[in-house]
């Protein structure tokens, strides 16, 4: 790390703290140090991603370092690149917007089951469509993320599945490797596969209302009932959210939207404030530094 660098970073702190309301430098320095952990970044262009970042923690209302880790753990488990995570956050959003879950709650699930997601071929939209839909049934981000990172396993499992996985997707009148393919596929056709056995379960439950549990528990295991049984009575809702996920015109200016209407708010204005003063007293104190120590090594 030269010198240079270092500068670099210094100035993109200071810089982010005066331009979005971040929790003061200090905020803005959690905020860049966490992208930085990822290897992903260059001083060159840490600037733009954590000014995005900053403004995803303004209109998720998170904390800067919390949006920061956020965005680090998105890129990194599902593969992402910068432009393909601000585009996420603002599915974030727009879900967030138009179902019973907070942002919040979105980002803390979708973190946890990305990863799984990316292995099985799921688009990360996909993959927040399946938490999102859980958290509108009551879950909590933790449970959620838990339900669907089950969820997608046995699904995915194929000739992996247990006995008891096979004996369930049989009485779904399925196949275990052909859900898996299905699954696997990507795109719309993950979709479809998702729906289907959803949907299949919601039908046994029509007609055979004592065998819904046990299939249940056989297939996703019995911690996750809680949160996907109730998704499997209503196909419905995992419809709208796999549809407001997939709108990517909507998630294109969803962030800024919000990002723009909270900017507004009287709280906002005074932050902004005192980010400005701490920033010059940053800047006045770095002065005789600087003047002492030209190379940089003082800061």
């Amino acid at each position: 790390t030269t010198a240079e660098q270092i500068k670099q970073v210094e100035k993109s702190v200071v810089d982010l703290s005066r331009k979005v309301a971040v929790d003061g430098p200090e905020g803005a320095a959690k905020l860049n140090a966490a992208l930085l952990q990822t290897g992903l970044y260059t001083t060159e262009t840490l600037g733009a991603a954590a000014e995005q970042a900053a403004k995803i923690g303004v209109a998720f209302d998170i904390g800067a370092g919390e949006a920061g880790d956020a965005m680090a753990k998105l890129r990194v488990g599902g593969n992402l690149t910068q432009e393909q995570v601000e585009k996420l956050a603002g599915t974030f959003n727009h879900l967030s917007n138009n179902m019973p879950a907070t942002a919040k709650q979105i980002v803390e699930a979708e973190t946890r089951v990305i990863s799984i997601g990316n292995a099985a071929n799921i688009s990360a939209e996909q993959t927040t469509a399946l938490v999102t839909a859980m958290i509108a049934t009551g879950a909590d981000a933790d449970v959620a993320a838990t339900g669907t990172k089950n969820f997608i396993r046995a699904l995915g499992s194929g000739e992996a599945a247990t006995k008891k996985q096979t004996h369930a997707f049989k009485a779904l009148g399925l196949d275990a490797r052909d859900v898996a393919k299905g699954l696997t596929a990507g795109g719309k056709s993950a979709e479809a596969t998702v729906k289907q056995v959803v949907s299949r379960i919601g039908e046994l439950g029509k007609t055979s209302r004592e065998k819904v549990l046990p299939v249940l528990m056989e297939l996703f295991g019995s911690e996750s009932i809680s949160s996907i049984g109730p998704l499997a009575t209503n196909i419905e809702l995992l419809t709208k959210s796999f549809d407001l996920a997939g709108d990517s015109a909507a998630a294109a200016v969803s962030v800024e939207k919000e990002y723009e209407a909270r900017s507004k708010t009287t709280a906002n204005a005074i932050q902004l404030l005192k980010n400005n003063v701490s920033a010059l007293a940053i800047e006045f104190g770095n002065a005789p530094l600087q003047r002492s120590d030209p190379v940089g090594f003082g800061h």
